[in-house]
C-alpha cells in the first residue's frame, strides 16, 4: 500500500500546491449499500474500506484543501429503497456516490444516476446488464463474464465436476441470472452439460430442507450456492445435515468472513471464488489489510473492503485531477489508469474494468487460496 498512497499523496500534494491549505467545504461521497439485513457484511466491509481510504486522503491534506466526507446510507439490498437514496443524494447535491452493491439495486437506479449525471462509483456489482453502457455508473471489478465464465471451465476441466445443479437467489436475479448463464457457458464450452438451476427466494420463512431435498434428487456431483453469506451457510448446513457430501461451491457473493462464522464446520471444503487473494504477501495488500485491522478491531477486509476502499482512492484521485466543467465520470475514463490493493485499476472508455478472480477453499475454518482464474 505504500505505492499506492505514494501514488495518491503526490497527486494530492500537487493540489495543495495549486490551491493552498485554504479550508473550504468538504466533497461529499454518498454511500450506497446493505448495513442491514442478509447482505450486510458486503455493505459494512464495504463501509469501512470507504472509510479507511477517505481517512488517509484526509490526513494528507484532503483535496484541494477539502476533506472528503462521506454520508452513509442503507439501502436494505431494496430497489425501492436505493431509487430513494439516490433522490436523497441528488438533492443534497453530492460529488460522487460509492455503490450499490448488488446488482439488483444498481440496475434499479442506473436510470436517476444517468438522469442526474451522477457519478457513480458500483463496488460488488458484476452483473452483464451493467456492462458496455455509455453512463454515469462505473465499476472496478469485473462483470459475471469474466468471473463466472472461468469458474465453469475451471470447474470442468481442472476439478473433474460432470454433473453440477446451482441454486440461485432470485431477489438479486440481476446478478445471479447472470452468474448461472456465464457459469453454464464456461462449463459448457470446456465440454460439460448445461448445470440445472434451482431458484429461491431469500427470506425468513425459506424452507431449506425442502429445497436441499429437491436439489439432491437430481444427484448432482456439485452443488454451487449463487446466494449470500448467509443462506450459504444454511444450505450448506442443510446439506450435510440430509447426509450428503457432495462438493459444495458458491459464487463470489457468499466469499465474506460471515460465511464461516456462520457456517462452522459444515462449510468446511468449500470452493468459495474471491475477489482477493488473501495469500498475498505483496507490501501494498498486507500493508492494506493491517491498517484495516487496526482500524476496525481486527475484523478481516474481506474483499468487499478491498474492493470499496480502490474505488474510494479512485475517486479521491479523480477528484485532485478533475478539470473545471468535467465530469467526475470523464475524469476517471480520461486517467484511465489506477492503483490499486492486488493490481492497477484500468478502465474502459465505458467505465468498466477487468480484474482478477481467485479459487480459495475453506480449510480448517479459514479461506485458502488455491488458483488465480485470468
Amino acid at each position: 500500500m505504500k505505492r499506492i498512497l505514494s501514488v495518491v499523496l503526490s497527486v494530492l500534494m500537487a493540489t495543495l500546491i495549486v490551491t493552498g491549505c485554504r479550508h473550504s467545504e468538504p466533497y461529499l461521497i454518498g454511500f450506497i449499500g446493505p448495513t442491514s439485513g442478509r447482505s450486510a457484511d458486503l455493505g459494512i466491509s464495504g463501509r469501512n474500506g470507504a472509510i479507511l481510504a477517505f481517512e488517509q486522503v484526509n490526513a494528507a491534506g484532503g483535496v484541494h484543501g477539502r476533506e472528503i466526507k462521506l454520508i452513509v446510507r442503507d439501502d436494505e439490498q431494496s430497489t425501492q429503497r436505493g431509487r430513494e437514496i439516490i433522490r436523497e443524494f441528488q438533492r443534497m447535491n453530492v460529488d460522487a456516490v460509492l455503490g450499490p452493491f448488488t446488482s439488483g439495486v444498481a440496475v434499479a437506479i442506473m436510470p436517476l444516476v444517468d438522469e442526474a449525471q451522477l457519478t457513480t462509483m458500483a463496488v460488488t456489482t458484476t452483473s452483464n446488464l451493467l456492462s458496455g453502457k455509455d453512463d454515469f455508473l462505473l465499476r472496478t471489478v469485473s462483470s459475471t463474464s469474466d468471473h463466472a465464465t472461468r469458474h465453469g471451465a475451471y470447474h470442468y476441466q481442472q476439478l473433474g465436476f460432470r454433473k453440477v445443479h446451482v441454486i440461485t437467489d432470485e431477489t438479486n436475479a440481476a446478478y445471479t441470472h447472470s452468474w448461472y448463464d456465464d457459469y453454464s457457458r464456461g462449463f459448457t464450452l470446456a465440454g460439460g452439460r448445461m448445470p440445472e438451476n434451482t431458484g429461491f427466494e431469500t427470506g425468513n420463512d425459506v424452507n431449506f430442507d425442502a429445497l436441499v431435498a429437491k436439489v439432491m434428487a437430481t444427484d448432482p456431483d456439485l452443488i454451487v450456492l449463487c446466494t449470500n453469506s448467509l443462506d450459504a451457510a444454511a444450505l450448506a448446513k442443510a446439506i450435510r445435515l440430509a447426509g450428503s457430501d457432495v462438493q459444495i461451491a458458491t459464487s463470489e457473493w457468499a466469499g465474506t468472513e460471515r460465511l464461516i462464522s456462520l457456517g462452522g464446520h459444515y462449510v468446511e471444503g468449500l470452493i468459495v471464488p474471491q475477489y482477493l487473494n488473501r495469500q498475498d504477501a505483496g507490501e501494498d495488500y498486507l500493508a492494506f489489510r493491517q491498517a484495516y485491522l487496526d482500524r476496525f478491531n481486527q475484523q478481516e477486509p474481506g474483499f468487499s473492503g478491498k474492493i470499496a476502499y480502490n474505488s474510494a482512492r479512485v475517486l479521491a484521485m479523480a477528484l485532485a485531477e478533475q478539470k473545471r466543467g468535467e465530469a467526475l465520470k470523464d475524469t476517471i475514463i480520461r486517467l484511465r489508469h489506477f492503483p490499486g490493493v492486488q493490481g492497477d485499476i484500468q478502465f474502459t472508455s465505458t467505465g468498466d474494468s477487468r480484474s482478477e478472480t481467485f479459487l480459495s477453499r475453506i480449510v480448517g475454518g479459514e479461506f485458502v487460496s488455491e488458483a488465480a482464474l485470468q
